[in-house]
């Protein structure tokens, strides 16, 4: 994927953007339970996305492989399983599965980044 970086960043900013949406919601209705979701669009979605982005940036024959494409997808499905699974589990405990599931797509598609990085790092 030639510009997996820039996809990366600008996927993560709009988990910032969403983040701090969410936040500022859960400040005006001092409805502060779903913390772990706004916590998690930043973590998940915005940091280690720029880090894959930058890093991909920094080491650009790791877009040539497969395997940046396979991860790119991967963790972009993952982290939102993850992260709508961790609201509606606030909504309803029995869709904790949804969070496992998420959690370990999350994961197994950054272990992925991390073959593909030791593959192809100088």
């Amino acid at each position: 994927m030639a510009r997996i970086d820039s996809l990366f960043i600008r996927i993560a900013l709009i988990y910032i953007l969403a983040g701090m949406v969410f936040g500022i919601w859960m400040g005006i209705g001092q409805s502060f339970e779903y913390t772990p979701v706004h916590a998690h669009i930043n973590l998940a979605g915005f940091a280690l996305m720029t880090l894959f982005g930058l890093i991909h940036r920094g080491w650009p024959d790791l877009r040539r492989s497969r395997l940046a494409a396979w991860h790119f997808w991967a963790y972009n499905v993952s982290v939102l399983i993850f992260v709508i699974g961790i609201y509606l589990v606030h909504t309803d405990p029995a869709l904790e599965p949804i969070v496992i599931v998420g959690s370990l797509l999350v994961l197994l598609s950054t272990l992925l980044f991390a073959v593909l990085f030791y593959r192809g790092a100088d």
